[in-house]
């Protein structure tokens, strides 16, 4: 990872040189080392912020889909009652009952 370079026989280590200043070797270790864990703690905050809405938006899709099914129930039986008051009426008028307003059914 470290070049090194020969002078006069004597091999010494690659310094990085930030604005001006000399960083030694251990020292960019440090920061690289720093620099990764914090972008993969920033990864990790943004993952689990998405996932905790992601949660919470299920969530409140399960709440709306119980009221659904609830009200799905309701308009069935409703349906279910009308579909048998529709063949009340018809049994009715095929044995010679008229449907009156005032009264409902008159022979």
């Amino acid at each position: 990872m470290y070049r090194t370079r020969t002078i006069n026989r004597v091999r010494s280590r690659k310094v990085l040189r930030v604005f001006g200043v000399a960083v030694p070797a251990t020292v960019q270790e440090i920061s690289v080392s720093v620099l990764l864990v914090l972008s993969f703690t920033v990864v990790n905050i943004f993952s689990y912020s998405s996932l905790y809405a992601s949660a919470r938006h299920n969530e409140m899709l399960k709440e709306q889909l119980v009221a659904l099914k609830k009200e799905n129930s309701s308009l069935e039986e409703t349906k279910a009652n009308m579909v048998n008051i529709k063949e009340i009426q018809n049994k009715a008028e095929s044995l010679g009952f008229v449907h009156n307003n005032s009264v409902n059914y008159i022979k």
